[in-house]
């Protein structure tokens, strides 16, 4: 049985396949067999999604699972360990304190605007932009979870690591980068993950998947091209992307429905973003509706676009809650945009202080 919510569930299971490409092709190099996955994707039965919106990040939901671990090819078993916070922070603001929930569970997705498989970079500051970023933040205690979507342009501070992935400094820069620095393999990811940590307050980040941009046209052809409205004149990008047509996009017309920016709306990734969730929501209607074998060897032609340190048990687990959990209303923080030489998203500290205390902190009692 196929499960289909409504829009902002798509764009969680859209996050979650590049889990489940990643279940395949970890740098650990511990990889599934298609028989064993085939066999846990049919306990579980499945409701997967794809891809990553302009270098986007995708998962895969799963439906009520009969087993807690996936078998490896070497035959050991990945057992999920739900992440608790023993020492937890308290803050006090505007006279209120707040203490930090013990029970929450973060995950985040990125899409790197990197084309081909995932390989080393050539040298260490050449890991790729992270042009998406998506906190999937799970409240095992509430029993709710949410996405909060990140603006790549965001202003953080950004640890620069060496060669060796060591900090050797910090710079004031935009979020996407935070990827650039290391290799583009698990050392880019984890910068990534020590960037919106700090963010949010030094909130621990439970796990990460990145997929590569070019799995998104592997994926939307593979099914056939997703339909789309096209809400405003984009016959800059495609002569066929006219204000008010519907178009089935194929091939690099995906790409750049997509990815593309500075030559579409008015050149910023807020509006790249909302056309991102316009493909997410028609990929997933569409992607519903294919069999098991059809999203299995989609899987295999992912894998090599995909990182990961989610073992194949934490997978399962987060998937099964998903599905068990409340789903709460995605969130943004409001921000104000500036053109310079680039765009810069400069947070709001009011939202940016609100959101992390609504998502990551309650009241303390006494």
């Amino acid at each position: 049985m196929w499960y289909y919510h409504n829009a902002l569930h798509q764009v969680f299971l859209l996050c979650f396949l590049q889990c489940a490409g990643g279940i395949m092709t970890r740098r650990n190099g511990t990889d599934l067999r298609r028989t064993d996955l085939k066999k846990d994707l049919k306990k579980l039965g499945i409701a997967a999604a794809a891809l990553f919106a302009a270098s986007g990040a995708l998962w895969f939901g799963i439906s009520k699972w009969e087993d807690s671990k996936y078998k490896t090819e070497g035959g050991e078993s990945s057992v999920y360990v739900e992440p608790v916070i023993t020492e937890a922070r308290t803050v006090e603001i505007n006279g209120v304190t707040y203490e930090q929930k013990q029970n929450v569970e973060t995950y985040l997705m990125m899409g790197i605007d990197i084309a081909g498989p995932v390989e080393k970079a050539e040298q260490a500051w050449g890991g790729g932009q992270a042009d998406v970023q998506m906190l999937v933040v799970l409240d095992n205690k509430a029993k709710t979870w949410r996405i909060l979507q990140l603006n790549r342009d965001s202003m953080v501070d950004v640890p620069v690591i060496n060669e060796y992935g060591d900090v050797v400094t910090t710079n004031h820069e935009q979020l996407a980068l935070a990827h650039g620095y290391g290799w583009g393999l698990d050392d880019s990811c984890r910068n990534v993950c020590m960037t919106v940590s700090g963010l949010l307050w030094s909130q621990p980040i439970n796990g990460y998947t990145s997929i590569n941009m070019d799995a998104i046209q592997i994926v939307n052809d593979a099914i056939g091209g997703v339909p789309v409205t096209i809400q405003s004149d984009y016959t800059k990008l495609d002569p066929a992307f006219v204000q008010g047509s519907e178009v089935n996009l194929m091939g690099d017309q995906a790409i750049k429905f997509i990815r593309t920016r500075i030559t579409a709306d008015d050149g910023t990734n807020l509006a790249r973003m909302a056309r991102q969730r316009q493909y997410m929501s028609s990929f997933l209607k569409k992607f519903m509706t294919l069999d098991e074998e059809t999203m299995l060897d989609i899987l295999e032609q992912i894998k090599p676009y995909t990182v990961t340190d989610m073992e194949s048990g934490t997978l399962a687990a987060v998937g099964t809650k998903i599905q068990d959990y409340e789903q709460l209303e995605l969130m943004t923080i409001d921000g104000t945009l500036e053109e310079h030489e680039y765009y810069e998203y400069y947070l709001d500290d009011d939202s940016l202080t609100e959101t992390i205390l609504e998502l990551f902190y309650q009241k303390k009692e006494g």
